[in-house]
């Protein structure tokens, strides 16, 4: 792998916050492996793919409204494509998938559909869909699968930042307040402060990263507040503006979290090159420390790891006839 050097200083500064909290301030001059990612070509092209997990040794993608809801990508068969489960309302069929949720299982994957109906989808041995309709979920949305629970960003309101759904209550819990770091009490909460969310495989922790900061938070399984980190390399990254034309993207991309790490694909760019420039892939522990940096050597928008075969995959949304891979350490 060829090495890419980002000038920095070598800093971790760790404040106390007034609420217990602790806030990581990561500074690096850490060199970054540059991937040099190879082609995998499709025998057609996906129509907006917008989520790629790894599981059971395959990829799969979610495409975005079209009939055929999933792609399975078989790696073993030179990336022959199996459509999972189509659109309707029907038997092995998705009404409308919260793409937040996705989430790799031991023999498939699981989301939440549409009317809090859990589907199971069993990769192994056959593909099999399975639904579980679940009144203690209600209608919930935008979230993700902690352990027994589902854990939603809420749009409801600007009480809090997190919506609980749990098996051991009837009413959802609203949990931990949104962060202050624009000091604009004007702006819509859930906007500012978009993020994209993912789950520790055993369920007891769970990370949000930032669309518009290139900070990201880890939390337990009930919503309290564990580790805070604010990112600043490989430069200081501009603030946050309510004005489209001059926002800059930090974590615009869906992570990815396996028993040790986080991975999170980190934009670094303003909205005009936000689908041409090149991103920065950091792995992260799930105390908040750095532990490597990856920069692939063209343009993706989505990715995935296969952390136990040391694979990762990506995909350019405009480009969506190709996978990208690459082995990481």
């Amino acid at each position: 792998m060829k090495r890419y050097f980002i000038l920095a200083a070598v800093t971790l500064l760790v404040l106390p916050g007034c609420s217990g909290d602790r806030t990581h301030i990561v500074r690096t001059d850490d060199m970054a492996d540059t991937l040099k990612l190879q082609e995998l070509h499709l025998p057609y092209e996906l129509l907006m793919p917008t989520r790629m997990i790894a599981s059971c040794g395959d990829v799969v993608i979610y495409q975005r409204k079209v009939d055929d809801t999933f792609v399975l990508v078989d790696l073993s068969d030179g990336g022959n494509c199996t459509v999972i489960g189509r659109k309707g309302r029907g038997p092995g069929e998705f009404t409308g998938v919260d793409v937040q949720s996705l989430k790799p299982a031991d023999d498939g994957f699981i989301c939440m559909d549409a009317g809090g109906k859990v589907k199971k989808v069993r990769l192994k041995g056959g593909i099999d869909v399975q639904t579980t309709s679940s009144t203690t979920f209600g209608h919930p949305q935008n979230g993700i699968f902690v352990g027994d629970k589902f854990i939603s960003a809420n749009v409801v309101n600007t009480e809090s930042e997190y919506i609980v759904y749990s098996p051991d209550s009837e009413s959802p819990r609203f949990v931990s307040e949104y962060p202050d770091w624009t000091g604009d009490t004007e702006q819509p909460l859930p906007f500012t402060y978009m993020k994209n969310m993912t789950a520790h495989p055993d369920g007891e922790l769970f990370a949000s990263f930032y669309v518009y900061f290139r900070k990201f938070r880890i939390y337990d399984a009930d919503g309290n507040l564990l580790h805070d980190v604010d990112v600043r390399f490989p430069e200081e990254f501009p603030a946050y503006s309510s004005d489209p034309e001059k926002q800059h993207f930090a974590y615009a991309s869906y992570p990815c979290a396996t028993e040790k790490h986080i991975y999170a694909l980190c934009r670094n760019s303003g909205r005009q090159s936000l689908n041409t420039g090149l991103p920065e892939i950091q792995v992260w522990d799930w105390s908040g420390k750095l532990k490597k940096r990856y920069v692939p050597d063209r343009h993706i928008d989505l990715f995935a790891v296969d952390e136990e075969r040391g694979v990762l995959f990506g995909m350019d949304t405009g480009k969506a006839n190709v996978l990208y891979y690459q082995h990481i350490e």
